[in-house]
Parts: C-alpha cells; sequence; structure tokens
C-alpha cells in the first residue's frame, strides 16, 4: 500500500528546495545509457546523490528528520510490521526529468531498503506519472503533486511512465537499517567505509 501525505512540504518550500539542490553543483549521474538520453544525446533523466559528502545531513538536518518521522509514521499506520527503532538515510536523490525522461522498468524496486519516501518538487505539466504494481499486468497510477510525499515499503514495484511535457523534479530518499551514508552514489555496504569513486564511474 502507499501511504500518501498531501502538502508535506508548501509548495514553496519544494521550489525552494529544487534551488537549493542546483546551487550544490552536483555531479549528474545516468542510471540507464539505452533510456535515459533522447536520440540527440541529450540527458533526459539525471539523478544527483544529496547525501554526497554527508551533504543532505549537513544542510538538509530538519528535512532529514522530517522524512525519517514520516517513513516511521507510514509504517506504523499502515502496519507495515518493519523494525524502524534504528533506522538511517541511505541515500538520498534529487531526480530531474525532461520530455521523454521516465523510469520504464515495471518490475524496479529500492533493494536492501526498508521504506522509501518520495516528495515531488515540480510536477510535469504531461506525463511522468508514478505507478505501482496492481497484480499481473495491471499497475495503479497515484495522485502525486507539488509538495506531496509517496511511502511506501521498499520492495513494492513502482515506475514512472514518460514525461511527454514540462519538467518532473522528485526528492527520493531510501531508509534502511545500514549506517547513514555519506558517499556519493547509491551505497551496498550496510556499515563500514565506502570506497566509492566517482571519477572513476
Amino acid at each position: 500500500s502507499i501511504f500518501r501525505r498531501a502538502g508535506f512540504l508548501k509548495v514553496e518550500e519544494a521550489s525552494k528546495l529544487v534551488t537549493k539542490f542546483q546551487r550544490l553543483r552536483l555531479q549528474p549521474y545516468t542510471n540507464n545509457s539505452d533510456l535515459d538520453y533522447d536520440a540527440d544525446g541529450n540527458a533526459i533523466h539525471c539523478t544527483y546523490y544529496l547525501n554526497d559528502r554527508g551533504l543532505f545531513r549537513q544542510k538538509f538536518f530538519g528535512l532529514r528528520n522530517r522524512v525519517l518521522a514520516l517513513a516511521r509514521q507510514a509504517n506504523e499506520e499502515q502496519k507495515w510490521g518493519m523494525d524502524m527503532s534504528k533506522v538511517s538515510i541511505r541515500v538520498a536523490e534529487f531526480h530531474d526529468y525532461r520530455q521523454g525522461g521516465s523510469l520504464p522498468e515495471k518490475d524496479h524496486y529500492d533493494k536492501g531498503s526498508l521504506v522509501t519516501v518520495d516528495i515531488m518538487l515540480e510536477e510535469a505539466d504531461d506525463g511522468g506519472e508514478f505507478q505501482t504494481s496492481a497484480g499481473e499486468s495491471a499497475f495503479e497510477k497515484h495522485a502525486f503533486r507539488v509538495g506531496d510525499a509517496l511511502v511506501f515499503p521498499s520492495h513494492k514495484y513502482h515506475s514512472v511512465s514518460p514525461v511527454l511535457q514540462g519538467l518532473r523534479r522528485v526528492m527520493v530518499v531510501e531508509v534502511w537499517s545500514g549506517q547513514e551514508r555519506t558517499c556519493g552514489h547509491r551505497c551496498e555496504l550496510l556499515e563500514g567505509e565506502c570506497d566509492f569513486d566517482a571519477d572513476s564511474v
């Protein structure tokens, strides 16, 4: 099930976050070489890792705590039954979708995390709909407006339909039982020092 918190952020808060994230000048990544570029070679879906060098915790500590509290609340109210007593931020991502950008894999899920929190920062004019699996070959679309938060168990299949017009910008935070990561990627290490090197990617 999906837990929706309408107006988790005010519209103006969401807009200011986009500006703040852009000012961090983080390195953009594309995760799918075939689908994250258009026919002219332009990136149409980029991911920026806000937890890089611990920036999410340092610069957005209040928001971080609100997201963790929301994840715990959703787990309790939806009776997901997860142990949320000692959780932390695995990764905090800023996703920028342009026309044609999508998350097309219908069997995509956030392996290794407990709860995922998506927050809409800028809504596409057309397309870019958040969808979850609703049985064999069936998918459910979810209302997702600027400032809204959608919270769901990370093992739940989810996808994003292609953006047809405008921009779609969303923050995605994965909560897990490992230590809080400060490396600039989606780390697989529950604990210990990560040797991720951005220059080698």
